[in-house]
């Protein structure tokens, strides 16, 4: 009986190393796999870092990038011609418009001259030259508010100092009590359409005599 019993116990300490032994063996393979896929795996990504195709997309990239600056810079560049060939076309247009106003509102004021003349002269003779004087002055309120309705406005001239882009300086007279350049005198106004000179004003300027 005993016997039997020790039997016994060695056949199941000998199922259970052979069971063991299985679990090892099973084990084993996945183990093995594991290190397997994870060499394949560094060596995938060495392949990546330095694969040949990866080398042609960064190429192609830059190549792009290149060409798209490129463009962009030709963009910049014909914006920038557009907007200069804009303003250039803008100001023909306000030139060819001041020499078509120009013209025609320079013989507008020769004809004021001459009625600002003619009340002038009228002052001189009052006897009998009442109604004459009133039709020369609506005619020469009707004048002023035309041109003025074209943008005419006078320049200042008489106690400015004397300007070359505005005064044409026909006379010159010694004076103590004048500034030196100082218009003394207004012989025929000048005017300016807007912001341009149509026509500049006459004047006699002062200048101080000094010792020798």
């Amino acid at each position: 009986m005993e016997n039997e019993k020790e039997i016994a116990i060695t056949e199941k300490g000998k199922d259970e190393e052979k069971d063991l032994a299985a679990a090892q063996r099973e084990q084993k393979p996945l183990t093995d796999r594991r290190k397997e896929a994870s060499d394949l795996t560094a060596v995938g990504g060495e392949e990546k870092e330095a694969g040949p195709q990866e080398d042609f997309f960064a190429d192609a990239l830059a190549a792009l990038q290149k060409e798209r600056d490129s463009y962009y810079d030709q963009l910049l560049r014909k914006q920038a011609e557009f907007e200069n060939y804009r303003k250039r076309v803008e100001r023909e247009k306000a030139d060819a418009r001041f020499a078509a106003k120009q013209e025609i509102l320079r013989e507008l004021l020769n004809v004021l001259d001459a009625c600002e003349r003619g009340l002038r002269s009228m002052e001189l003779h009052e006897q009998n030259l009442g109604s004459y004087r009133e039709g020369y002055e609506l005619l020469h309120r009707q004048m002023k508010t035309l041109l003025a309705k074209f943008g005419v406005e006078e320049i200042e001239a008489v106690g400015q100092l004397f300007d070359p882009n505005l005064h044409e300086a026909v006379l010159y007279e010694p004076s103590d009590a004048h500034r030196e350049g100082e218009v003394i005198e207004e012989i025929k106004k000048g005017y300016r359409l807007q912001d341009r000179l149509l026509r500049p004003a006459q004047v006699k300027v002062a200048w101080t005599e000094t010792a020798d």
